[in-house]
């Protein structure tokens, strides 16, 4: 359930609890006038048939000359003698008589009020039909509104709601956007007005900003230390050489060759970390427009060899041109980088490369018949130094696949790793296309 509903479900049963609160207030309210109303006619009523009673001959009567006299209402007026017997009565009163009793009681549906006069008793009656009519006409009134009251304010508030959380959206939307494109020296928009959101904005950024300087003195102190540890190596890489070339003695030449392997496989390493650090940095790297499909096809007949060498198969399946801005040097090593890791994973079976076009993206798809990728190592597969199994660690250093991400999140692209139904692991790399390639395909269309 979202935030959105969760609020306007609260404000909705709010303004029921609120709705239903008020009208049993105005019920109770409405009812209490109500009977204080006959209440005061009925006392209005006595005050003016006092003064109209007479004592003839020792007979209580209530004048009314030519019908003169109104009563309030329909409230009707019972003269008793001082016997208890009727003497006259005004208005339609009831079939029996009500009981000879002084001040405010009920009798049946009738509100009597009693009080003494003279040798007798006068009773006024009002009926609470009235009453009672307009209180269920109320009650009518208020159960066919209150629902559409609740309806309008669910509306009205799911509207309003929405408004509301537009700009908490908008900040979710950045944020999103931000973790794609891992621009993590961008910051968020924040609100105009200084509100809880500006708050929330603010201290996001600024833990932005604490992040951007932490990952950006990682980056130094990576680039600084290869750049510092790339010099020394190649003097080393030298040095060896010279004495593999000097050496006579057959015992000592395979220690030769194998710390020239290895010096070989740390100056890839340092290599790799530049680049990494040059991507992340955006630095150190140009953009051009560049044809893709050659690169490729260059490091695959580069590799070719050392894929057929272990029995493995190549296939290659490209266009005629897939135009990408970018640099080329990053662009080569990301294919390569893929093709050494199926080289690494894949013991038979063949790898299959294809390059194609998809709208506005130059998709690279790399498929191996290898082992596979296990499930939990592929959240993390991108990530430096990362390898789901120690037994890898043989074959590389584990940075490979970050600096593919790197590359083509540089590019303006991602790269995503899965497994494929028949067995294997499937890369896919998706970069956009050169907008000069764009308006061009556009043009024959149109053309």
């Amino acid at each position: 359930m979202t935030l959105r509903l969760r609020l306007t479900l609260f404000y909705t049963l709010l303004v029921a609890v609120v709705l239903a609160a008020s009208g049993i207030g105005l019920y109770l309210l409405l009812r209490r006038n109500l009977y204080q109303s006959v209440d005061n006619s009925l006392v209005e009523a006595s005050n003016l048939l006092t003064a109209l009673t007479d004592n003839e001959d020792g007979v209580l009567t209530l004048s009314d000359e030519e019908g003169a006299l109104q009563l309030p209402g329909d409230v009707v007026a019972i003269l008793f003698d001082a016997d208890g017997s009727l003497s006259s009565s005004l208005g339609r009163r009831p079939q029996t008589l009500p009981p000879l009793q002084t001040g405010f009681f009920t009798w049946n549906e009738w509100r009597v009020y009693g009080e003494r006069i003279q040798d007798g008793t006068l009773v006024l009656l009002r009926s609470y039909e009235r009453v009672e009519d307009s209180l269920r006409q109320f009650t009518s009134s208020f159960l066919v509104l209150s629902p559409l009251a609740v309806v309008l304010a669910f509306a009205l508030g799911y509207a309003l709601a929405r408004r509301a959380l537009n700009p908490v959206s908008s900040l979710t939307k950045a944020t999103y956007d931000l973790a794609e494109r891992r621009a993590w020296r961008e910051t968020l928009p924040e609100p105009k007005q200084k509100d809880e959101l500006w708050q929330l904005a603010k201290g996001t950024n600024t833990l932005l900003e604490t992040l951007a300087n932490v990952i950006e003195t990682e980056r130094r102190f990576t680039a600084d230390a290869a750049h510092e540890l790339r010099t020394p190596l190649t003097v080393l890489q030298g040095r060896l050489e010279q004495a593999l070339e000097r050496n006579k003695d057959a015992e000592i030449a395979p220690l030769l060759r194998k710390s020239a392997t290895a010096l070989e496989e740390l100056l890839s390493l340092v290599e790799k970390l530049l680049l990494l650090a040059r991507t992340e940095a955006g630095q150190g790297l140009s953009k051009e427009i560049t044809d893709f499909n050659p690169i490729v096809l260059e490091h695959v007949e580069q590799l070719r060899p050392m894929l057929e060498q272990k029995g493995l198969k190549l296939i290659f399946n490209t266009q005629d041109s897939s135009l990408v801005l970018g640099d080329r040097v990053a662009l080569g090593l990301l294919v390569r980088n893929l093709l050494e890791n199926a080289y690494k994973f894949t013991e038979r079976g063949e790898v299959n490369v294809a390059l194609r076009q998809e709208d506005d993206s130059i998709v690279l798809m790399v498929e191996d018949t290898g082992v596979g990728i296990l499930e939990q190592a592929l959240p993390h597969l991108f990530e430096r130094f990362y390898q789901a199994d120690v037994r890898h660690r043989r074959q590389g250093s584990g940075l490979g696949l970050a600096m593919v991400e790197s590359v083509a999140t540089w590019h303006g692209g991602k790269v995503r790793a899965e497994n494929r139904r028949e067995g294997g692991a499937r890369f896919v790399v998706t970069l956009p296309r050169s907008q000069e390639s764009i308006s061009t395909a556009s043009k024959q269309v149109l053309g």
